[in-house]
């Protein structure tokens, strides 16, 4: 892998300084209501992603 280069590409953001990558995060999350794809979410399948989300969150 190449070294980082400073200057950025045209269709890359520049990478911010390193204190910007550091501590807590926020995510906004949308929902879309229309074209939803269905059946995906099953009983075991929203168990699982429900523990990942609880313990994602404990951690912090």
């Amino acid at each position: 892998m190449s070294a980082p280069n400073d200057e950025a590409a045209p269709d890359h953001l520049p990478r911010l300084a390193a204190g910007a990558y550091q501590g807590r995060a926020i995510v906004h999350w949308t929902l879309t209501l229309q074209n939803r794809g269905r059946g995906w979410l099953t009983d075991s399948f929203h168990q699982s992603f429900r523990w990942l989300l609880l313990h994602g969150c404990a951690r912090y």
